[in-house]
């Protein structure tokens, strides 16, 4: 009975395995820049975060719960470390265990609240996510950054922004109360190569900042 319950599970790895390769195989060859190495450098930077969050939330879901709130308060930690070290002027050492000791409260208060007052987790974290979601927000307000020919600079809130094709469309408001947009590509948005006229007789490039 063991033997066979081995080879069941052994058929289940593989068939995964089987899967993935043919994935890789169908995305490979629909777009060139898939399987190259900027992409595999991208998903080796994701993967010790998303490692972390699934080594917690098996524990989670072996005790029979559900943590909607992982991604948010994970959001929520890293805008605060990046906050802290660039717009606040904090330490690396300071920095750190702010963040972590966000994701500590968040995940003591859903533990907390769920345990002690009987709440289903999956209410529970689904409000923790809309409250991380929010503060990660409020602590990171996105701009749109003018770096203007002069030599000035001048940061404008977007409103929305909107995926059309190879580009995406950012939305935002200048000082003039004028709506206006500015195309990038998305394979360079941490360029954002994009001319800017907000109307002024001054033009230059746009960067946006998350």
């Amino acid at each position: 009975m063991s033997e066979l319950r081995a080879r069941r599970v052994m058929a289940d790895y593989v068939g995964l395995l089987v899967v993935l390769a043919l994935l890789l195989a169908l995305f490979g060859a629909f777009s060139e820049h898939f399987l190259t190495h900027v992409t595999l450098v991208t998903l080796a930077n994701q993967i010790p975060a998303l490692a972390v969050i699934a080594i917690g939330m098996t524990f989670v879901l072996v005790i029979g719960g559900i943590d909607l709130s992982v991604g948010s308060v994970l959001a929520l930690g890293s805008a605060l470390l990046g906050s802290a070290l660039t717009a606040w002027g904090w330490p690396l050492i300071a920095a750190v265990p702010l963040a972590l000791g966000v994701g500590l409260l968040a995940g003591a208060a859903n533990g907390l609240v769920s345990v002690g007052w009987g709440i289903p987790s999956f209410i529970v974290t689904l409000g923790m996510l809309e409250i991380a979601r929010g503060g990660a927000y409020l602590v990171t307000p996105t701009t749109l950054t003018v770096l203007r020919t002069d030599g000035t600079k001048t940061e404008y809130h977007i409103t929305s922004m909107d995926i059309q094709g190879a580009n995406i469309v950012v939305n935002w408001r200048g000082k003039n109360g004028k709506t206006t947009f500015s195309k990038f590509e998305k394979d360079r948005m941490e360029q954002l190569p994009a001319r800017f006229d907000d109307g002024s007789k001054s033009k230059g490039r746009a960067f946006h900042r998350c």
